[in-house]
């Protein structure tokens, strides 16, 4: 379904690809009467369409469906058991509350025996228009929502019918996060039964009726079972209504079986985030702000003042942003409306002599941490006289000591000595000893939960919006002077996915992003399972109830094809790229691979520049055997001269507007 306008003509074409038995015929021998007076053999019963909603942990009724789906978005199956195998109990438990694939292909369970020629019809149906003749003997519509405006479109597919059900298969993946409603009709016939029609069952009349369904409408059914359906029912009746308007009109005692469902949200999901976002921003519910003070540049670089001639001061504070995450790693229900913020660290160096400045934004990831200001602001400021502002997402970067938690917010100071570094942090040569940075960065932030994971990106994600937002209003600095129309960003490690969410929904256009990105690719198995080993061990360790180390790449593979479908690249990368191709040819992006010290493949290399949509000229190339040379060390050695190199090249492709850089000596 990719045609939302309402205003269309849409025809839907139902192919026969249902087995028909051959006819066949019986010879008889012998004769004599024996048999005359025999009892006519009893009627074949008639053929309905199963629902059965009394548990929802043993219904049969069709599927996919939204029957059992509460208000509030999550599945009344909750509480039924889980598979035995422990990879898909965890992802059923993941899905719980996840709404139909895109892709799925939806069954009604038949009680009896159909006429699959019926089910055939050359009867098109449309919204609007002049059709005519009677009613086609399967319609799905869709229903999807763009801001306040409602679309609905009819979907084509093909059905078939093997006993004991209907299967119905869109021929276009299915919108995300659309709602979808599929009814069947007495068109259909019975295969044996005269006068042939399948007639509609008790619960289906009562699910297209008007009337508050109550217990004890029809036989048998419970409080429980009533509220059910008459959720159910209220969902149902617009597009009921909608039916009846189009053309030819479809009746609600017309109807044989209905059912609606949602399908996942993947990164529509991610777009309702930012609009609540938004919406919080406009209801003044969230407000931009910083608390920052200068630090002694002593504190901060090594050396003498003179090594970094063109800093003119650094400063230390704390972004303040919504609290989207709850302790167990995943979305609070109401972080949009509760006003509950947390503080992310951040450092900015100013450049000297600049009244306004450009702002390179850091978000490090494993490993990293504000600190890292010193790796940039000296060529900042002297190439592109840029301040450099390093940001510690929430669970991403090294949190610095004097601050609270890894997650959580009540850090000891205990906790905090235990955490320190004794030995250089991630082999940097301009380190010589122990440099203060908890080594536990990042290991939060990737919970074994599959959807905490998925949370946890898109919460960072919004984050990385709201730090944005803060940045374009220089008032929120008190006194210094970042130039909001030059924005540049640099992502590093895991924090790359969530540069890329907010890069495609900011309401602000940044200059350039650069990506340096672990496994240069787009996956997450290589963001966790070939990245540092602390930060696989610390998966490894929050994996879900049953599952083992061993266990922990193919849940990665359940979890990646289906809900990192939201915040992987290859969904982002389009967006982003726009973003990046918008209005200039100044808009370039930069691959780098990171702080993971092996060789990266052109291949996994090309894979990223193809998800992001970037034209390979438009991405600059360096050394395969040295991919980690823009930021952090080489493999191949600690030599002080490449990474200074490698350093400068970043901050002249930053700020020259992204011409490619040129691979460093050797």
């Amino acid at each position: 379904m990719k045609r939302p306008n309402q205003q269309r003509l849409f025809g839907l074409i139902v192919g026969l690809t249902g087995l028909l038995a051959p006819l066949s015929f019986v010879a008889c021998s012998g004769g004599g009467d024996d048999d005359d007076d025999a009892p006519p053999p009893p009627p074949p019963p008639i053929t309905n369409l199963k629902i059965d909603a009394s548990d929802p942990c043993t219904s049969d009724v069709p599927t996919p469906t939204d029957l059992f789906t509460n208000d509030d978005g999550t599945s009344e199956r909750g509480e039924c058991p889980l598979p035995s195998d422990p990879l898909e109990a965890a992802m059923a438990d993941a899905f719980r509350n996840m709404g139909a694939a895109t892709d799925a292909v939806v069954r009604i369970p038949v009680n009896g025996s159909l006429d699959a020629l019926s089910l055939s019809s050359t009867v098109t149906f449309s919204l609007t228009g002049n059709a005519t003749g009677g009613p086609p003997p399967i319609v799905m519509i869709a229903q999807a929502a763009t801001g306040t405006v409602v679309s609905w479109s009819v979907v084509r597919g093909d059905v078939r019918y093997s006993d004991p059900a209907i299967t119905f298969t869109p021929r276009e993946t299915l919108e995300e996060g659309a709602y979808h409603v599929l009814v069947t009709t007495n068109a259909m016939r019975d295969a044996e039964a005269m006068p042939g029609r399948v007639q509609t069952t008790p619960a289906f009349k009562l699910l297209t009726g008007t009337d508050t369904i109550e217990a004890g409408a029809i036989e048998g059914l419970d409080a429980a079972t009533a509220a059910r359906l008459e959720r159910e029912r209220q969902r149902l009746a617009p597009a009921l209504d909608l039916l009846e308007a189009g053309s030819p009109p479809i009746l609600r005692d017309s109807i044989t079986s209905v059912q609606g469902f949602t399908t996942d949200p993947g990164y529509a999901r991610f777009q309702r985030l930012v609009q609540l976002y938004y919406d919080a921003i406009d209801a003044g519910t969230y407000m931009t702000g910083t608390t920052h003070a200068t630090v002694p540049r002593e504190d901060v670089f090594l050396g003498t003042p003179a090594d970094y001639p063109n800093v003119a001061e650094v400063h230390y504070g704390t972004v303040t942003t919504p609290r989207l995450l709850g302790d167990d790693g995943r979305l609070r229900p109401n972080w949009h409306t509760d006003a509950e913020t947390i503080e992310i660290p951040f450092s900015f160096s100013v450049p000297t002599g600049q009244n306004r400045y450009p702002v390179i934004l850091f978000t490090p990831g494993y490993g990293r941490g504000r600190i890292d200001v010193r790796s940039l602001a000296q060529e900042a400021a002297e190439v592109g006289a840029a301040a450099v502002m390093v940001v510690e997402m929430r669970c991403h970067g090294g949190r610095s000591p004097e601050l609270d938690g890894i997650c959580g917010e009540n850090r000891t100071p205990a906790e905090v000595d235990a955490l320190l570094d004794a030995m250089p942090n991630n082999g940097n040569a301009q380190i010589q000893g122990a440099d203060g940075i908890p080594d536990d960065s990042g290991q939060g932030y990737f919970p074994g939960d599959a959807v905490a994971l998925r949370d946890s990106q898109m919460a960072a994600a919004i984050e990385l919006l709201h730090v944005i937002r803060t940045l374009r209003n220089a008032a929120n600095f008190q006194g210094l002077q970042p130039n909001a129309g030059q924005i540049h960003m640099i992502a590093h490690g895991h924090t790359v996915p969530a540069a890329l969410l907010a890069l495609a929904e900011t309401e602000y256009p940044t200059t350039n992003l650069t990506l340096s990105m672990p496994a240069g690719g787009a996956d997450y198995a290589s963001l966790i399972l070939e990245g540092p080993n602390a930060l696989e061990e610390a998966w490894a360790q929050s994996l879900p109830h049953g599952l083992t180390p061993a266990q922990g790449s193919a849940y990665l593979d359940f979890a990646e094809t289906s809900l990192f479908r939201a915040i992987d690249l290859s969904v982002a990368g389009p967006r982003a790229a726009d973003r990046l191709r918008i209005g200039s040819n100044l808009r370039r992006g930069l691959l780098s691979h990171g702080a993971v010290p092996q060789y990266v493949s052109m291949a996994s290399r090309m894979a990223l520049i193809q998800a992001l949509g970037l034209p390979s000229n438009r991405v600059s190339g360096h050394n395969p055997q040295c991919d980690d040379f823009f930021l952090f060390p080489c493999r191949l050695g600690d030599n002080p001269v490449w990474q200074e190199e490698a350093r400068r090249q970043m901050i002249v492709f930053v700020n020259s507007g992204g011409n490619t850089v040129t691979t460093p000596a050797q």
